[in-house]
């Protein structure tokens, strides 16, 4: 025997009910250490009796002395998941937990394996049961009819994916060109733009310069018909002074003359800006914004 199995063994022996020979069981202790099923001890010792012997040792042991042990049941199933694990990997079987036999019949209804004690149980009675191996090729093939079913699927989602991302790629070209389209356009506009506004410049400009120009005129002459006037206050103020022989003297010349300024002042008051003057600046402007608002509105 080899020192793994020698180990196996102790192991076996350390959570084996001394009675059943089988893991234990909701174990409990006695005073004397040893350790049994919780149900072994009560039926080796029978219902009547309270003082009772180990049945390893033969100790006397009180009936009421019994400690469950707990650390020693999780031990217990720890070992035997184990095994069940380590006897899988060697066989390809699964264990049952209840009889610990190889489980070979599986539920149709229940969708569980188990052993074939288990299948002789009433809950499987009236049940669709079956070997292990026939349940897995009854899915095997119903899993093979799947797959076949899912890759036609698979196929028409992979076709109309293809189909799709070209409609997309297709779009956004042709929303990258349209956008292209869009800043050349502007681009014109806004060149246009500059141009006219450079030309509306220059011609508000001149029409600037021209008016002040017409203003300086306009205003020479306004001050010069003042300076006649003030002359003229000047030397009817002081002709009111004179004697009535100096008053009279030249009094023709006068005459003229004042009916000469006075016709002079009618003609000149009352106008600031010449009516010609301004309806020449307002239509040199406003033809011009016409013609621009005409480009503006055909524009492609």
């Amino acid at each position: 025997m080899s020192a793994a199995d020698s180990i196996e063994e102790m192991l076996h022996s350390e959570v084996t009910c001394y009675l059943c020979v089988h893991y234990f069981i909701n174990p409990v202790t006695l005073d004397c250490g040893h350790s049994f099923c919780h149900s072994c001890i009560l039926r080796s010792w029978g219902p009547f009796s309270l003082a009772r012997t180990c049945p390893r040792c033969q100790k006397a042991i009180l009936r009421t002395n019994l400690r469950p042990n707990d650390q020693l049941a999780n031990v217990a199933r720890l070992i035997r998941q184990l095994k069940d694990v380590a006897k899988q990997v060697a066989t390809g079987m699964r264990i049952c937990e209840e009889h610990e036999d190889d489980a070979t019949a599986f539920c149709m209804d229940d969708l569980v394996t188990f052993c074939l004690k288990c299948a002789e149980a009433r809950d499987h009675q009236q049940h669709d049961v079956v070997s292990v191996e026939e349940a897995a090729r009854t899915y095997t093939d119903s899993f093979i009819s799947r797959v076949r079913h899912l890759r036609k699927q698979e196929e028409e989602i992979v076709k109309h994916e293809k189909e799709v991302k070209k409609q997309w790629e297709d779009l956004i070209q042709q929303i990258g060109a349209e956008k292209g389209k869009m800043v050349e356009e502007f681009s014109k506009v806004h060149q246009l733009l500059e141009e006219q506004s450079s030309l509306w410049a220059s011609r508000v400009e001149e029409a600037l310069e021209e008016i002040k120009l017409k203003r300086s005129e306009h205003m020479a002459e306004l001050s010069k018909e003042h300076s006649i006037i003030k002359e003229t206050i000047w030397e009817l103020n002081w002709k009111c002074e004179q004697l009535p022989f100096d008053i009279l003297q030249d009094i023709g010349s006068t005459l003229e003359r004042l009916w000469r300024d006075s016709s002079l002042q009618r003609r000149s008051f009352g106008v600031w800006i010449p009516a010609d003057e301004r309806i020449s600046v307002l239509e040199h402007i406003d033809l011009h914004w016409s013609l621009w608002e005409k480009k503006c509105r055909f524009w492609p």
